[in-house]
């Protein structure tokens, strides 16, 4: 009987040939074998090529890492994971004796005073309040200039009065929520 062949039945048998390091067979293993069989497979550097690839703790002689914001870890924190008190939105720091504004009163001031900006001055948009004062005190000139402003107030105060809890018109020019 020759090698890859069986007498009586007729089907072939396949030798396996030389083994190959990944577990496939080799190159004369039959017609279900890999395509680049005797090729070199992926280019695998040893475990030792990741050592230090990245920062573990203890490494070097430093005990300790920092968290995020520049503070130490504590111990059994999470790399990168700030105390469970810091997450989340925490909003800006505000002075001592600062009083958050009152969205109904911003609103109100948008509506019936917003065409002189009297409205962004109470929320400290001190940039847009005087545009719109003196598209209203100058714009007698171009005659429109009055209108705009004071559909400008007027479009201004409704947003502020129907604002949801973290939109950008229910803050004032610090970043902080008005007060409903």
């Amino acid at each position: 009987m020759q090698q890859g062949q069986a007498g009586q039945t007729g089907q072939q048998q396949y030798a396996a040939g030389p083994a190959d390091p990944y577990g496939y067979a080799g190159a004369n293993a039959g017609p279900n074998t890999n395509p680049n069989a005797g090729q070199p497979q992926y280019a695998q550097q040893p475990y030792d090529a990741y050592q230090g690839a990245y920062y573990a703790p203890g490494q070097d002689g430093f005990e300790g890492g920092f968290a995020q914001g520049g503070q130490q870890g504590q111990p059994g924190q999470q790399w990168g994971a700030q105390p469970y008190s810091a997450q989340g939105y925490a909003g800006p720091e505000l002075p001592y004796g600062y009083i958050p504004r009152q969205k109904l009163v911003a609103g109100l001031l948008g509506i019936f005073l917003g065409s002189f900006g009297v409205h962004n001055f109470y929320l400290g948009n001190t940039g847009k309040a005087v545009a719109q004062l003196l598209l209203t005190l100058v714009g007698w000139i171009i005659v429109v200039g009055p209108f705009v402003a004071w559909v400008w107030g007027l479009i201004e105060g409704i947003l502020i009065l129907c604002s949801n809890y973290g939109s950008p018109w229910h803050r004032d020019a610090r970043g902080v929520e008005l007060r409903d």
